[in-house]
């Protein structure tokens, strides 16, 4: 090869490099903004892991450990088929993060996740769904979809006793692309993991349509999963730890709001973090983008206030408040009944309400991209509905 087309190939790299190093740098996490204390018992998670009790590379310990680092207040464990690691005594507090252990259930439609069960629960018989979903809902429990439209899409979405679904999986997420975007943002992973992951996200249309369909149902529950293996098998017995739970417990996160503080009891605390999530109390964060301790949605009306989650009746007076820190612009998109109703440009907003429906945000940050230097929306925040009748 001659000394120009050296050249001419090092300058091409050198030029790649420039502009996928630049647009991976965007899509870093930005700091959040100053923080307000509106009396809300709000606490951080992750929820849809898998240990070595399935499919997961790791111990219980070595998850807790990682939830501990990454500053999580409670992790929820979901091995396929099993609650074997809960018979083994290994729900509680690790450090200062609540393990919590559910299952994820196969199903002759798809997967689902059991939450509050407090046992193992399967599909008797291709007729046996219902059945199984009514023991989950009468054992106080809560069934939501795993992965909707995923590697192992849901198939049945006419059954009335669903509760919710994962709006996002970080698992799903990673592997969904195309090969450019896979391969830039592996380029870029070994120095800029958390962006590298970021870049992968989209807005899960999808998955928001068919939460607007159940919420018009009915009840419907909103969360984001990881999914978390950190497992990619190789030949034999090999297998590569990717991507890791330390990243992957920084990158999609489900925080709860609970009517009561956590106490450092297991059972108790148990109980408010499922509470909240079974009540739709909690909205889904792509945490890689930055933390959201300080988002606030809810139906202020003369006399009541309602949170996500909430039902209330329609008031002339009422109004959707929306608040939320972050050193960087953000936009607020209003829908309701599934639709976009208006969006703003900032970091707080009330919406008069002029008619019953059904009302959630979502939050996008503003990231410029080359080679336009345009700004894109990327997604931030997915609220729970509210519910005005």
């Amino acid at each position: 090869m001659s000394s120009q087309r050296v050249s001419w190939s090092l300058g091409l790299a050198g030029f790649f490099l420039l502009i996928t190093g630049f647009d991976i740098q965007q899509d870093l996490p930005w700091p959040s903004g100053n923080p307000v204390e509106d009396g809300v018992n709000r606490y951080t998670g992750v929820i849809h892991v898998h240990s070595k009790y399935s499919d997961g590379s790791g111990s219980i310990e070595d998850i807790a450990d990682a939830a501990d680092k990454a500053l999580l207040d409670f992790v929820i464990l979901t091995d396929h088929s099993t609650m074997q690691s809960s018979l083994d005594g290994k729900a509680g507090y690790y450090e200062n993060t609540l393990v919590i252990i559910g299952e994820e259930v196969n199903t002759s439609v798809g997967h689902l996740l059991a939450l509050g069960v407090g046992r193992h629960v399967e599909q008797d018989g291709q007729e046996g769904l219902p059945a199984l979903m009514d023991t989950i809902r009468s054992s106080g429990g809560i069934n939501i979809i795993a992965h909707p439209f995923g590697r192992r899409p849901w198939e049945d979405w006419s059954l009335e006793a669903i509760d919710g679904l994962e709006i996002l999986n970080a698992d799903s997420e990673w592997r969904n692309d195309n090969p450019w975007e896979w391969f830039r943002a592996m380029l870029w992973y070994p120095l800029f993991p958390q962006a590298a992951l970021n870049s992968l996200v989209d807005r899960p249309e999808q998955s928001l349509n068919q939460l607007d369909e159940l919420s018009r149902r009915g009840h419907a529950v909103a969360i984001g999963s990881a999914d978390a293996h950190a497992r990619i098998p190789l030949w034999g017995d090999g297998l590569v730890p990717f991507p890791s739970y330390n990243t992957m417990f920084g990158w999609l996160r489900t925080y709860v709001n609970t009517d009561a503080p956590l106490t450092g009891d297991v059972a108790s605390d148990t109980e408010i973090i499922l509470k909240a999530i079974q009540e739709g109390r909690c909205y889904t964060v792509v945490e890689g983008y930055g933390p959201s301790t300080n988002f606030s949605f809810k139906y202020v009306s003369t006399d009541t206030t309602v949170s996500m989650g909430g039902r209330t009746r329609f008031d002339t007076a009422g109004a959707l408040h929306v608040s939320v820190r972050l050193a960087g612009d953000v936009t607020i998109g209003l829908f309701k009944n599934g639709r976009p109703e208006t969006e703003v440009n900032a970091q707080e907003a009330q919406f008069p309400v002029e008619g019953p429906g059904v009302f959630r945000v979502e939050i996008s940050q503003a990231r410029c991209y080359l080679p336009s230097f345009e700004e894109k929306p990327r997604p931030w925040i997915f609220s729970n509905p509210i519910w005005v009748e």
